[in-house]
């Protein structure tokens, strides 16, 4: 099982949905801190081969591996969230 560590900027965007939306975000986190196969996770640069988006139907979060622990950085819509990476 992984350690999840939320950033304040994570904490901040994540408020910004409804509380139905915010279920369903903290259950696909929940679901990646347990490791699970079904996610839908892709790499975001391939120059440093931390940082990683995970697709939550329209909404996307950004986070990064590390040893035994995964830092969330950013949720937000897939039209506005890279804008954050870039």
């Amino acid at each position: 099982m992984l350690k999840i560590i939320f950033r304040k900027s994570f904490e901040k965007s994540l408020l910004k949905f409804s509380h139905i939306e915010r279920k369903r975000i903290l259950k696909k986190i929940s679901d990646l801190s347990e490791e699970k196969e079904n996610l839908d996770i892709k790499k975001l640069h391939p120059k440093d081969k931390n940082w990683y988006r995970l697709r939550i139907g329209r909404y996307r979060v950004i986070f990064k591996y590390e040893t035994k622990r995964v830092i969330l950085f950013e949720v937000d819509s897939r039209d506005r969230i890279y804008f954050y990476v870039s």
